[in-house]
């Protein structure tokens, strides 16, 4: 929905969730690896105007191929649009949670075609630094997706064994609770809580992989982080994107 003309549907009083209701995410309701921050646009009635939303998409040119139910039924990766070059991170990136309506500020991406472990591998690759690296070059105020459509994605094939564990840690960060059991089974991936310690290694592993695949040398590993955000405290993260980067360049080379 339109964050203006959608109004008219949606619960902006209520201070919490009505029963019967979903939450409407704006962009701060989500951030990286955090697919629900607490913080909501308002409240949607679904059983007043679910049928909006199918009529939508039955208008719709976009189509889908491997899923079978709506967009809004489903996980989905969304990411801001507003956002800034010179904030702590640009592409914040989620898999945000099933039956949630999302403004235009939370803008969500369609799979015509793919399934859960193509979602998984591509929230990997936008919630990377490489790539956010690459996303600050660019941005100015929004996050639009004639931006969006146009970044360099490495697209190795599903056999590729860095394909494949991106797959999986991507798919072990999103999934926090039940509301991913389904997905998660389609990943192939056991749902479990992570710890602080465990989260943060996966999450430089997946930097380390993402490097390896847009063919990074150490030396430019070690400048994306050094000229990544002025002032951040980045030498304890690239210590450990360096030793997941060594051991998976020995396993591949």
């Amino acid at each position: 929905f339109n964050s203006t003309t959608g109004k008219p549907f949606f619960d902006l009083k209520s201070k919490s969730c009505p029963f019967g209701f979903w939450k409407v995410y704006k962009g701060s309701s989500f951030d990286i690896w955090d697919n629900d921050t607490g913080e909501y646009y308002a409240w949607f009635d679904k059983e007043k105007y679910l049928n909006k939303l199918e009529n939508k998409y039955k208008l719709s040119q976009y189509k889908t191929e491997n899923f079978k139910t709506l967009p809004f039924e489903r996980p989905r990766i969304v990411f801001r649009k507003v956002t800034r070059g010179n904030d702590t991170r640009t592409m914040r990136a989620a898999l945000a949670p099933p039956n949630t309506i999302h403004t235009d500020a939370s803008q969500f991406v369609f799979f015509p075609r793919g399934n859960e472990k193509d979602e998984s591998y591509l929230l990997g690759i936008l919630s990377s630094i490489p790539l956010d690296w690459y996303a600050r070059r660019f941005i100015e105020v929004n996050f639009n997706f004639f931006i969006f459509n146009r970044l360099p994605i490495p697209r190795p094939k599903n056999s590729n064994p860095l394909w494949k564990r991106i797959v999986e840690l991507s798919g072990q960060l999103a999934c926090t609770d039940e509301r991913y059991l389904e997905w998660s089974k389609a990943v192939g991936i056991n749902f479990k809580k992570l710890d602080v310690v465990d989260k943060e290694d996966k999450i430089s592993e997946i930097d380390a992989l993402v490097s390896i695949l847009y063919s990074l040398n150490e030396s430019q590993v070690k400048h994306i982080f050094s000229t990544f955000h002025e002032g951040w405290e980045f030498e304890s993260r690239l210590k450990n994107v360096l030793r997941h980067y060594d051991s998976w360049s020995k396993r591949i080379y």
